[in-house]
C-alpha cells in the first residue's frame, strides 16, 4: 500500500492538476521581485 500511495502522489495527483486546473495552481504567478501573486484576470481577489 505504501508503494501504491507513493506512486499515486507522484503521478496521479499532478495529472489531476493538469486536467482540472484548480484555481490555486493556475491563478498565480511570480512578479519581478519573486513574490507569488494571484492574477486578477483569472478571478483573483478572494479576500482583499
Amino acid at each position: 500500500m505504501l508503494v501504491v500511495n507513493a506512486i499515486a502522489a507522484m503521478l496521479i495527483v499532478p495529472a489531476w492538476c493538469v486536467v482540472f486546473k484548480p484555481h490555486f495552481v493556475v491563478a498565480t504567478h511570480y512578479d519581478a521581485d519573486g513574490v507569488l501573486e494571484e492574477d486578477a484576470a483569472n478571478g483573483g481577489g478572494l479576500a482583499g
